[in-house]
């Protein structure tokens, strides 16, 4: 599957996400994703995980007052079996910074006034990690995201998202960034 059509799909499965998660579903806590474990805030209910052969989504959404627009938070775990794993640490440094630029594509791709914050460096779950934040247009509503990036166990690129309306985060985006930011390898306390 080529990073296009992965790029696609994943875009596809946000926007769907923000804007018609059900309300329904259960409320995350403690989340084990593949590699790497997150607290995800309260208030945050989980979307139907996604899996195809060599990648994983996860999502939350968490509605606004009034419950008609969702924050997003949404992480995926691409597995690049044995590629990464003669990689020198300064390779795994640069590779999450061209993945993030990678991922980012896709966002600029779908969202017309796209504007990108400077790339900065970042440590998630003990090693390095890129983050960067974004505005832009999906349609007639303004979005702002910030995206991170980081490489576990030489192995797995994962991305983590958020997203909701307006020009600036929101305050469930910094809950959202918080368990970022707090993430952990499995199993680690």
């Amino acid at each position: 599957m080529s990073s296009r059509t992965v790029s696609r799909f994943v875009i596809a499965f946000v926007l769907t996400l923000a804007m018609a998660a059900p309300p329904r579903m259960l409320i995350a806590a403690d989340a084990a994703l593949g590699p790497i474990a997150m607290a995800v805030p309260e208030g945050f209910v989980a979307a139907p995980m996604q899996r195809q052969p060599n990648f994983s989504i996860w999502a939350w959404t968490k509605s606004a007052p009034g419950g008609k627009v969702k924050a997003l938070l949404e992480v995926t775990v691409y597995d690049y079996g044995p590629k990464l794993a003669r990689a020198s640490a300064e390779e795994i440094a640069s590779g999450t910074e061209q993945y993030l630029r990678q991922f980012l594509g896709g966002i600029e791709r779908r969202r017309t006034n796209y504007a990108l914050s400077p790339i900065s460096q970042a440590q998630l779950a003990g090693g390095p990690a890129s983050v960067a934040t974004w505005t832009g247009r999906a349609g007639p509503v303004d979005l702002v995201g910030v995206m991170y990036c980081t490489i576990v166990k030489n192995r797995y690129v994962v991305s983590f998202h958020t997203q909701d309306l307006g020009g600036k985060p929101t305050p469930a985006m910094h809950e959202a960034i918080s368990a970022i930011e707090a993430v952990r390898l499995a199993g680690a306390p």
